[in-house]
């Protein structure tokens, strides 16, 4: 069997079409890529990932992806993360020049940790974006709205059980009907009973988890119903 030499791809991605993209081609070629993809286009659920996924396509045993940055690649955290499996499998490496990210290099849990809160901020943000650009493409005008990150988010509704809403949208700077959204998304519009085997579930996972933590897996079930579980335990 005829083995191939290991290539080195890049990628980019554009919200809207730039006036010019030289430096950001010059600083991929610059790192040894032979050939670069591209997406131009909002960074919405619908928008076109034509170029990433070209790149995926052509990717083999032993290649390398390197992108502009990780939060360019994927429209969510969780879909980021399965493209990672993905290449994982494939045995491809993925660099991430912003973030300084190689994927053949081991780094320490706590690292990951903090690089993943990163990415899912930088992910919020690019989607913040392209809602007040569509908004103004349509002529409308875009209403205040913010979109937290997973780690935000909790800490948020954590923070809102002994502090004013709006003082923690103040910190988050963030509307208060925001919050008040993810507080009823997370309670549910309906009080759920746990049954015996949930609670006992529930009481083991609170010895290692907070409130708020175990609440959001079991949706519908209010928090002061996980807060009586803790005092009981």
């Amino acid at each position: 069997m005829q083995q191939y030499p290991a290539m080195i791809y890049g990628y980019l991605r554009f919200p809207a079409k730039p006036a010019t993209t030289d430096p950001e081609i010059h600083r991929l070629k610059t790192a040894g890529c032979v050939k670069i993809f591209k997406d131009i286009g909002p960074f919405t659920k619908e928008g076109s990932f034509d170029g990433r996924d070209a790149a995926l396509a052509v990717l083999e045993e032993g290649d390398t992806l390197i992108l502009q940055r990780l939060s360019n690649f994927a429209y969510s955290l969780t879909e980021l993360l399965e493209f990672f499996g993905a290449l994982s499998e494939k045995k491809a490496v993925i660099i991430s020049l912003e973030e300084g990210f190689n994927s053949t290099i081991p780094i320490k849990p706590f690292s990951v940790a903090a690089l993943l809160r990163e990415v899912d901020r930088a992910i919020a943000s690019e989607r913040m974006n392209a809602y007040y650009a569509e908004a103004q493409r349509m002529g409308k005008k875009a209403t205040k709205r913010s979109i937290l990150s997973s780690d935000d988010k909790i800490k948020a509704l954590e923070m809102m059980e002994r502090m004013d809403t709006k003082d923690v949208a103040k910190i988050f700077k963030v509307n208060p009907a925001t919050l008040t959204g993810y507080k009823r998304e997370r309670d549910g519009p309906m009080r759920k009973r746990l049954t015996n085997v949930e609670k006992e579930e529930a009481r083991t996972l609170l010895k290692k988890l907070t409130i708020e933590e175990v609440a959001v897996r079991y949706p519908g079930v209010r928090l002061e119903t996980i807060q009586k579980l803790k005092d009981q335990t």
